[in-house]
């Protein structure tokens, strides 16, 4: 089964204008901020949202498309989703609750026993078929949902932030059990996180959305080591800087030059990883390098052994040195630093 989803929807100053194909067998993270319109490709896909223009189908066969007065209400659209809430049925056992969409696609309890016994067995859930959902772990009530949505052989699942509501150690053994069971799963599948770790364990591919577009596309490698945006950029802890290069100098938008190691014409991006951004007390120390600027430290991340410090100035960056560099530099909130990059370490691309 292919998902095409193309099209344009409208909510108030809100719009989203999508073009997205997703393959048989493969799993699509979809990835960006608070109100890039996650949800709402996922509510679209669902058949909860009717689109203004554009299509939706699946295998060729037409969901929704305006134009043509075709719109398939979301319980014909062979279509499994598992919300970030799980949204599970409080009123019913977790046997009930896999039951649920077979029963109400008119599977008569006795015929349907055998098939829910085996999904209860594929996601170990045998010994809590008879259980309230209340009752469950976290990672429990993820497994329920998951079955629940996969007991119908959909053609296209939908997974909205599915590992949101889960603490840190809960979230690793749900990431296990989902590569596990999208390995066995042979439809089409998006998968909306906030977290990259989601994306880059469990994705073939990831898309980016930002303010209701597509802003980037592509494998994990593509992604992490090419950023097109700011929002990419810190997403997989880069430097970004956007500019118009000349030779092997870039101007960035807000007119600060930088010196790259190739000569480079027209529109660029460069990247700048931040364990390549030497600090320094010193502004004298550093004057053989082509970059440094004077900056003043907005935030210091201390992750145990290693710490990342944001540096406001003529550029916008982030650095990443040890912990005990940062003591014996003395380095606080506030303080004027000199930050400089080698131009060996700058990437550059075609914008």
């Amino acid at each position: 089964m292919t998902l095409v989803a193309r099209f344009t929807l409208r909510r108030g100053t809100f719009e989203s204008s999508i073009d997205l194909t997703v393959g048989d067998d493969e799993v699509v993270a979809v990835l960006g901020p608070n109100g890039a319109g996650k949800s709402t490709l996922i509510r679209v896909v669902a058949g909860l949202e009717a689109i203004d223009d554009g299509m939706v189908s699946i295998d060729g066969r037409v969901l929704d498309d305006p134009e043509k007065s075709v719109f398939v209400d979301a319980a014909d659209r062979g279509v499994g989703v598992v919300f970030q809430s799980h949204v599970l049925f409080d009123h019913l056992s977790v046997e009930d609750n896999v039951a649920f969409g077979l029963r109400a696609r008119g599977a008569r309890r006795r015929e349907s026993r055998a098939q829910i016994h085996e999904v209860l067995r594929r996601f170990d859930l045998l010994d809590l078929a008879p259980r309230a959902p209340r009752t469950l772990s976290g990672g429990q009530s993820q497994r329920v949902a998951l079955a629940r949505a996969l007991v119908t052989s959909p053609s296209v699942l939908l997974l909205d932030e599915p590992t949101a509501a889960l603490d840190v150690s809960t979230r690793r053994e749900v990431r296990r059990e989902l590569r596990r069971h999208l390995a066995e799963y042979g439809g089409s599948t998006i998968l909306v996180t906030h977290d990259p770790l989601d994306a880059y364990t469990l994705a073939d591919r990831i898309v980016v959305l930002e303010n209701g577009m597509i802003t980037q596309m592509g494998k994990v490698d593509e992604i992490t080591s090419r950023p097109r945006t700011r929002y990419v950029a810190e997403l997989v802890g880069n430097n970004l800087v956007l500019g118009v290069a000349t030779g092997t100098t870039i101007t960035s938008e807000t007119g600060v030059q930088l010196g790259v190691a190739e000569s480079w014409n027209g529109p660029v991006l460069a990247t700048i990883r931040p364990q390549a951004v030497t600090i320094s007390r010193t502004p004298d120390a550093l004057t053989s390098s082509r970059n440094s600027w004077p900056m003043r430290i907005t935030g210091i991340e201390s992750s145990g052994e290693r710490a990342r410090v944001h540096l406001t100035g003529p550029l916008d960056l982030v650095g990443e040195i040890t912990d005990r560099a940062v003591e014996a530099l003395g380095l606080r909130i506030g303080d004027e630093v000199t930050a400089s990059v080698k131009a060996t370490e700058i990437e550059v691309y075609e914008r």
